[in-house]
């Protein structure tokens, strides 16, 4: 789809800043496509799934023409390309779509009874089986791996399938963090109690997000009857919220917004109820309502997927839907975990999802991705930090954060959220991560930025900045309360 650079890009850049403090993983980690698995470093082979258990599993048929498609993916981007805007059509697409080898990996999939969950741009398959129905027909099998303390499950072997890849884990579930930053308006009282007695730096307050309309100047567009109408936010989230739509119409009725067109599309299977468990649910109602405030007459699409899918996947169906002009993630995995993979893991999980940014790139999709939220130095034990991925892509705009002190009716400061790291009792809580990517290039608009000495020639975050900083915080509505 057409990308729309005025009050929808805006409004997307405002929703991945502010869930910059949102770091839960989702990238695929592991092929079955080589004959041995390395263990992730510190963990250790205790045993094999047992048989009767059932797991997803998902495969990818190569896509044909890659370098072609990346050459698209940047060529559509640059203004001194002819090919400027230019996005691939569907028909165009076909070209680098492995039909025939699909059709035959689907086919034979059925044969041997497994569940079909999802399929997107014949190239992926997302299927459901046994772990003995998996050994049996795919000829792989699903090892163990524990450090004392957390394990996960990942698949082993040389499928029976020729020329694929053939992803099972469930690695993804040990990065999942989901700070808690949402706040009744009780315990903000208890909390500014609590920290009037330490040396505490941070503000416990809290502004409703249409302060941030005057903030961006978005009101100068709104006098121009730009509201966003005709254009399409697409927000990212896992889990669901199963309130989400009484949540946002309780919202414009608080704030005097307008109703908008708002849809949900789960992407695998879906239960909603499970964003309350894990936390998601908070994070989906701040993306849906602050996206809303800043483009008011934007249609909103909220993709939520399944947490037990590779993002690659989910790239992939949401590149075949193409309803969006932007896509807004709100999570992310440090690089230091990703050193962690690896090599045929860090393909599956890096590369896969690369290809599935860089078709959707083509097609004209603008991905948004926060950098991470624990400072110039956080998630590394290095002294240069590390930002997370998929903000590090060369196919996504990685986004940092500032904070805004707004003193009504109408001025306002903004600086860089630039605490350093985590401090306890919430005191100078995170900061905007930035750095230089260890495992992404540079995309073609920062070739002339020069790499200062000693660090990698890699992709340098964040490329965009703005309200992200919890002092002071945005207010919401989640589950029907106020929240900040």
């Amino acid at each position: 789809m057409k990308t729309n650079y005025s009050i929808t890009l805006l409004t997307i850049i405002l929703l991945g800043i502010l869930q910059i403090f949102i770091i839960p993983a989702y990238s695929t980690i592991t092929t079955a496509s080589t004959t041995n698995s390395e263990a992730i470093h510190g963990f250790h082979y205790v045993g094999n799934l047992p048989n009767h258990k059932n797991i997803f599993f998902t495969i990818y048929i190569p896509l044909k023409n890659t370098n072609e498609l990346f050459y698209y993916a940047q060529a559509v981007s640059n203004p001194s390309s002819p090919l400027y805007h230019k996005f691939l059509t569907k028909n165009q697409l076909q070209q680098f779509l492995p039909v025939q080898k699909y059709n035959q990996v689907l086919q034979y999939l059925k044969e041997n009874n497994f569940k079909i969950i999802s399929t997107a741009l014949d190239s992926v398959i997302v299927a459901e089986g046994s772990v003995s129905q998996i050994q049996n027909s795919l000829g792989i099998s699903l090892q163990v791996y524990s450090n004392g303390t957390t394990s996960y499950y990942i698949s082993e072997g040389t499928p029976k399938i020729s020329g694929v890849t053939i992803i099972a884990q469930n690695i993804t579930q040990m990065y999942l963090s989901h700070p808690n930053t949402l706040i009744t308006s009780k315990e903000i009282k208890n909390f500014d109690e609590k920290l009037g007695q330490i040396n505490a730096t941070s503000p416990i307050e809290a502004y409703w997000g249409t302060a941030l309309q005057e903030v961006y100047n978005a009101t100068s567009l709104y006098k121009l009857g730009d509201e966003g109408q005709g254009y399409n936010i697409g927000i990212l989230d896992f889990y669901g919220d199963p309130y989400i739509f009484q949540q946002l119409a309780y919202y414009d009725k608080i704030t005097g917004l307008p109703n908008t067109n708002f849809t949900v599309v789960p992407i695998g299977p879906y239960n909603p109820n499970l964003g309350i468990i894990t936390g998601w649910a908070g994070e989906i109602s701040l993306d849906v309502e602050i996206s809303h405030t800043m483009a008011p007459k934007a249609n909103i699409t909220l993709y939520i997927a399944n947490g037990a899918l590779p993002l690659a996947s989910i790239i992939a169906c949401i590149d075949q839907l193409d309803q969006v002009d932007v896509l807004s993630q709100s999570f992310s995995i440090p690089e230091s975990f990703i050193s962690a993979f690896p090599g045929q893991l860090f393909y599956s999980c890096i590369y896969e999802s690369d290809v599935y940014y860089a078709m959707g790139s083509a097609e004209g999709i603008t991905f948004l991705a926060s950098s991470g939220d624990a400072g110039g130095a956080g998630y590394s034990n290095g002294p240069i930090g590390t930002p997370g991925y998929p903000s590090t892509s060369p196919y996504v705009t990685s986004l940092g954060g500032t904070t805004t002190y707004i003193q009504f009716p109408g001025n306002y400061t903004q600086t860089a959220w630039s605490n350093y790291g985590f401090v306890p009792n919430g005191v100078n809580y995170g900061g905007s991560t930035g750095g230089i990517s260890a495992i992404e290039p540079k995309p073609w608009y920062q070739w002339n930025l020069l790499t200062p000495n000693t660090y990698p020639s890699g992709k340098e975050v964040p490329q965009i900045s703005a309200n992200a900083n919890v002092y002071p915080g945005i207010y919401i509505i989640f589950q029907a309360i106020l929240h900040a």
